[in-house]
């Protein structure tokens, strides 16, 4: 028998700059975050607003820092499909245990559509630490 200590993976989604316009004069954003491929949280959507503040706290448990979290960016809709207006990745490898990673400003990679005007940057807090929980495999 194998024991594992996981990581807790604390992110706070703290907000976005220049979110482009998808609708008539503004736009209705929210993030949505993936843990390697798999939704694991969505911001609530801040409605009229380009320069959103959310400051929203998720938190989880994972065995490796050997993943990928990628933030998802979009324009919410009522009565259609939501729009993907973009997105950026982080290697957890890349972040540092215990430590805030370094830099919480990133650039939004846009959706070719939304190409335009000043680019868009969201900011974002990744925390790795240990626990005293043991997991046994």
């Amino acid at each position: 028998m194998t024991t594992v200590t996981p990581f807790d993976l604390c992110i706070t989604v703290i907000g976005a700059r220049n979110v482009p316009v998808a609708d008539v004069t503004t736009s209705d954003p929210y993030v949505v975050i993936y843990l390697n491929d798999v939704q694991f949280a969505r911001t609530r959507t801040i409605y009229r607003n380009c320069s959103p503040d959310w400051n929203e706290f998720f938190r989880t448990k994972i065995l490796h820092r050997n993943s990928k979290l990628e933030f998802r960016l979009y324009d919410e809709d009522d009565n259609s499909n939501p729009d993907f207006l973009g997105s950026f990745e982080v290697d957890l490898n890349a972040v540092p245990v215990s430590k805030t990673f370094d830099s919480s400003t990133f650039d939004v990679n846009l959706a070719p559509k939304f190409r335009r005007g000043r680019p868009t940057t969201m900011d974002v807090s990744i925390i790795i630490g240990r626990k005293e929980a043991l997991i046994s495999m």
